[in-house]
Formats: C-alpha cells, structure tokens, sequence
C-alpha cells in the first residue's frame, strides 16, 4: 500500500480516518558488522537460537574450559558489561561486574537454555547462561545475548557535560537517519515495540544509545530490554512504551545542552526539520495500526520539553495531551 506523506506545517495534521485506537555511551562503531539484510533472519545463516548457539560451541571450542572466547569490550552498565565473543558474529556475553571469569577453575562449564521469547525477533535478548557447576568453590555466570547489529543513535545523557563539535555532530546525524529512514521502517518499529510491551518487558529509554539503527536494512533495533518491574515507580504502564521510545529517538535529553548553550539559527532549523519529519512518520505507523501513547516517565518529560511545540501547536504538556486526543494518538 502506498502511504502519503503527512503534511506538518504550525500544526498537526493527520489522516482524518477513523481508527480505534542508564548505559554508559557505546562505541558507535561496534555494531556496523554486516551489510546484509538481517531483516526476517530466522532459519538464515544469521540463526541466533539456542540449538544454533550449542552447535557453534561444539565445532568451535567443544567445552568453555580455557578458551579464550572472551572477546573485546562493547559496553558497560549499571551492573553487566558486554563482550563480544571471539569466532562468532551472532552472540555476545554479558558479565556482571561483580564476578570475573578464571578459566580453566573447572573441567566445563554448564550451558542452560533461557527460552526465547522473542524467536522472530532480534532485540538483544539472552538465549542460554553459562554458569559453574554447584559444586564449585565459587560462583560465576555469564549469559549469551543475540547480537544486534546497527549504529547506536544520539549522545549517551552521562557523555555531555556541556556542547561541543563532536556531540552535536553526533547527535544531528542520529537525527538524520532516522529522518531520512522509509516509512515502512516506522511501521516495523511500532510493530515490535508493541509486541515487547504485550509481553512484559520493557525498553531501557532512558538512554538513546539503546537503540540503534541498522543503515543495511533501514531498522530500529534495541540493545537493552528487561523483564517488566512492576515496582519501578518509573514506568507507569507497560502498555506501549511508544512515548518512551520517542523520546530516546529524539535524543531529548540533548535538549538541556542546547537550550543552555545556543548555537546558530541554521543547526536549530535543520534540528527541528529532522524532527519534524521523524514525527511525521512515527505518527502516521501509529495512526495505521491503531497504537496510542500513554503517559509514561520519559514521555512526560519529552511533553514537558519544547521539542513538540511546533508540531502539536501547543505549549504545555495539557495542551499537547489534549492535541494528540484529538488526533487519535492518546
């Protein structure tokens, strides 16, 4: 089906028909691994399941003891850190920074299968951890992760103290990608972040280097979802998410460095052309399936920001609410 372009000028418009409706910043480079089209990669040769995972161990290395499959350092968090894993460009390890791998501490290591419930999709998620025996005199474990592949978008919020060249180059050209992304990369997107949100878990937003973008395929891809916590006073719902992921795709928290050191005029109409055309499209693979948005943390805060003024025509988060009501997208 064949979409128009949704028109934006000093306001909102839709279609008129009816329809119900903290990482630290990843090195930008690690992801860009394959130019093939990965899209619908089940059953090809870029099979991430758990058998696949078995396999690869068994003609690779045979058991874990004192291999060195540990491979170069992808990212840190909070608690985990993420590895590549040497010979293989479909899974990555994560550790916790509270253990460290000995090899050779043990005759193997147990592998143990973390049912997939994502078997169609590649959202970081694990397929197996690998732990020591019960028997060890200590305790280690680490799990596998499908690899995702793509380049990670906007500036980690903990990276930027204050503007420079760098940063804001970084953060205009992650604007710009998505911008220039077809409309049927949109239509995917809200398709798995609706299933994600159906099943439970939830997109850490919070930082925009948790979604990345893959130039082969022109897709949004996630590097970090968990288990839905029903205690984090954080995430008032689980019901879509997609306000949140808007947020990190606008690289909102950036919006605090520009607003307290200005740049030129033509960098700030060139933000909010890229802006307004990310809108649009996400807007309009809203409006085609029927998904609304509901007042999640990071979306409130990106209401609250000035980024969407121009596009819903109002200033203040009721205002904005009460424009996106009316159009069917709350």
């Amino acid at each position: 089906m064949k979409i128009s372009p949704i028109a934006f000028s000093n306001r909102l418009i839709l279609p008129q028909n009816k329809t119900n409706l903290s990482f630290r910043g990843l090195d930008s480079d690690v992801f860009i691994k394959s130019s093939d089209n990965l899209k619908n990669k089940k059953n090809s040769e870029y099979d991430q399941s758990f058998n696949s995972f078995l396999n690869w161990i068994d003609n690779t290395y045979g058991d874990l003891k004192d291999k060195n499959f540990k491979g170069k350092l992808i990212g840190s968090g909070f608690e985990g850190v993420v590895y590549q894993m040497n010979g293989t460009d479909n899974w990555v390890m994560k550790e916790s920074k509270r253990s460290a791998f000995i090899p050779g501490a043990v005759d193997k290591m147990e592998i143990i299968e973390i049912t997939d419930e994502f078997p169609t999709l590649n959202i970081g998620q694990p397929i197996a951890k690998v732990t020591l025996p019960k028997a060890a005199q200590f305790s280690y474990t680490f799990y596998v992760l499908k690899k995702q592949r793509g380049k990670s978008l906007g500036v980690a919020p903990d990276e930027f103290k204050e503007i420079n060249t760098n940063n804001l180059q970084r953060h205009l050209n992650s604007l710009k990608v998505l911008a220039s992304a077809p409309q049927s990369t949109y239509e995917k997107l809200i398709q798995d972040v609706t299933e994600i949100s159906e099943k439970g878990y939830e997109i850490d937003c919070g930082n925009p280097n948790n979604i990345l973008f893959n130039v082969a395929n022109q897709s949004i891809n996630f590097v970090d979802i968990n288990k839905f916590d029903v205690s984090n006073n954080k995430n008032s719902t689980k019901n879509s998410q997609l306000g949140n992921v808007l947020y990190a795709l606008l690289d909102t928290e950036f919006e605090k460095v520009l607003r307290e050191n200005p740049t030129d005029d033509e960098t700030i109409q060139l933000r909010k052309k890229y802006i307004s055309q990310i809108c649009e499209k996400y807007f309009y693979a809203m409006k085609q399936q029927g998904a609304v948005f509901h007042l999640e943390y990071f979306f409130t805060i990106l209401l609250n920001s000035s980024i969407l003024d121009d596009i819903l025509n109002a200033k203040t988060e009721l205002d904005k609410v009460e424009t996106l009501i009316k159009n069917g997208l709350m």
